[in-house]
């Protein structure tokens, strides 16, 4: 009798905990519908907005670029004709006519005028900052140009002399020269010279 009773018991506690279970469900949702817990963003921490460059900061970071072309950036920007030359490393003797000299080298082999893309891609690598390496003085070399290119506007011009070797290159205009280093460039650099003087480059190693 007593095992009769505990097989009782059982089926009882299991349909009262059942009825229990229910109860409470109806209780919290009286239509007898299922609802999914939703989640908000209410907790989370605000999204901030993406950074968008102004116009002063990008005045800003010309700054440097602007500092050194001076008055040859109007000429490089709106240069409607680029000529390449090859130059004698050599400063001229006093006899050489000033016609066949470029910033001051004597003229060699040229000119070979650059197309249309090829210009559009020179324009923007001299008037663009990323193309100097704007830091203190590293390199032990000999600046010894080899290449001119001759930008034209009108009856202007500037001559940017390559100093490939050294990754250098100088701005010259009118009697006056400035020096840089445009070695995040050099391997773009490199291949425009072996397009225009093909039996003179091929794609070189850059010194950094």
């Amino acid at each position: 009798m007593k095992r009769r009773k505990y097989f009782l018991i059982a089926p009882l506690l299991l349909l009262s905990s059942t009825l229990i279970a229910e109860e409470q469900n109806s209780q919290s949702n009286p239509n007898g519908e299922t609802k999914t817990p939703v989640t908000t963003n209410d907790n989370l921490p605000p999204k901030k907005p993406p950074v968008e460059s102004s116009p002063k900061a990008d005045a800003k970071s010309n700054e440097k670029l602007d500092a050194f072309l001076g008055g040859m950036k109007p000429i490089l920007e709106k240069a409607t004709k680029v000529e390449a030359y090859l130059i004698n490393p050599q400063k001229p003797n006093e006899n050489v006519p000033e016609e066949n000299q470029l910033g001051g080298y004597l003229v060699r082999e040229g000119p070979v005028v650059l197309n249309a893309e090829q210009l559009k891609q020179v324009k923007t690598l001299v008037l663009s900052e990323q193309s100097y390496f704007w830091g203190p003085p590293h390199k032990k070399c000999l600046i010894v140009p080899i290449v001119a290119l001759r930008f034209i506007k009108v009856k202007e011009e500037v001559s940017v002399l390559l100093s490939t070797y050294c990754n250098m290159w100088t701005f010259a205009h009118q009697g006056k020269t400035d020096t840089q280093d445009y070695a995040p460039i050099a391997g773009t650099v490199n291949q425009l010279l072996s397009k225009l003087f093909p039996t003179e480059f091929s794609e070189q190693p850059t010194q950094q």
